[in-house]
């Protein structure tokens, strides 16, 4: 069962708090995804916290605006 993100906020070292609908609050650590493909443009700490946010009920980051 997947649950519902409601709402991200990014930090400033590349973890994510999560947000869900059932109330639940989690901590991501993003660094690990930073080395591969196209998440390496994340690296860029702007780039990482203005396009992080929820699609389809997800954590996503949306580099094309």
């Amino acid at each position: 069962m997947m649950h519902t993100i409601v709402q991200v906020l990014p930090t400033d070292d590349y973890k994510v708090y999560l947000y869900f609908a059932h109330g639940e609050i989690k901590l991501y650590y993003a660094t690990e995804i930073l080395e591969h493909g196209v998440f390496r443009v994340l690296k860029d700490k702007k780039i990482f916290a203005e396009s992080c946010t929820v699609l389809k009920n997800t954590l996503a980051w949306d580099i094309n605006g």
